[in-house]
């Protein structure tokens, strides 16, 4: 099999349940730079949150980040593509959903703005501890994020909202659905995640692979989430983690180990570097 790009999900998949890359993992990971195969993560993650994968970074040039809103080429320090929700539209959003009860913070200009009366309760709507860590590290507190959103010109690249109840989160989902002029994934069983109707990381996927003039058959995305559904399901080789919900595993060409098994590594060992 002839591999020109690994683009792999971080939390979940590439990373441990600590926020952590295995040696093994990151043994795989360097070999394939040696073989010139391009290292890309696509995640859920802003920049901030990217650069917090420190190990990582010395081996990426490219990577899709807010779920597919934005690719930076970290090499030139610059976005290459974006497409981000206006700041009308993610105000109005926001508000329109602001009578149920959950939590809410957005990213912009590849940092992410919280309040303090939500950053201070995240436990209590059941978010695992690693996350209330990477969120508090990577957010800022700021008066109020509506007025925030409305005053930035450039736009928003994704809204993240957290939900202590699950039949919360279904009616909230219906109703942002219905919509239809926002894109609505998830990558945790109590959020939803809100973005530019066209960013996902499928299109994110197909976009870069043609800008890199690599054909889709020489790409292994990896994933375990519904927010890796579009790039799961495109016509590259796709690999799910065992610890991936049931539908990226049903659509997936591979299911390795889980992530907390080097499952990443354990896939290229298998079908590109060899052990």
């Amino acid at each position: 099999m002839e591999i020109k790009a690994i683009i792999t999900d971080l939390d979940h998949t590439l990373l441990d349940e600590k926020k952590r890359v295995s040696d093994r993992t990151l043994e795989a990971l360097k070999k394939c730079r040696t073989m010139e195969i391009e290292i890309i993560p696509a995640t859920g993650r802003n920049l901030l949150g990217l650069k917090e994968c420190r190990k990582l970074l010395p081996l990426v040039r490219y990577a899709i980040l807010a779920n597919g809103a934005e690719i930076i080429d970290l090499r030139e320090n610059k976005w290459i593509k974006r497409e981000l929700l206006s700041p009308l539209l993610a105000a109005e959003v926001l508000e329109t959903a602001a009578p149920y009860p959950f939590l809410y913070d957005v990213f912009a200009d590849g940092t992410g703005k919280s309040e303090d009366r939500f950053l201070s309760r995240l436990e209590d709507y059941g978010i695992e501890p690693e996350i209330c860590g990477m969120i508090r590290k990577t957010r800022e507190a700021v008066d109020d994020v509506i007025e925030y959103v409305r005053r930035q010109a450039a736009g928003i690249e994704k809204i993240n909202l957290y939900f202590s109840d699950r039949r919360v989160k279904e009616e909230v989902r219906v109703l942002l659905e219905s919509r239809g002029d926002i894109a609505v994934t998830s990558s945790l069983h109590n959020n939803l995640e809100l973005t530019n109707k066209r960013a996902d990381k499928g299109n994110a996927v197909q976009w870069l692979a043609n800008f890199l003039e690599i054909p889709l058959s020489q790409v292994m995305v990896f994933g375990d989430s519904e927010n890796d559904a579009a790039m799961i399901s495109l016509p590259a080789f796709s690999v799910a983690v065992e610890n991936a919900a049931d539908v990226i595993k049903e659509k997936a060409d591979y299911v390795t180990a889980s992530n907390e098994r080097a499952g990443v590594a354990l896939a290229l060992e298998r079908f590109v570097t060899g052990r």
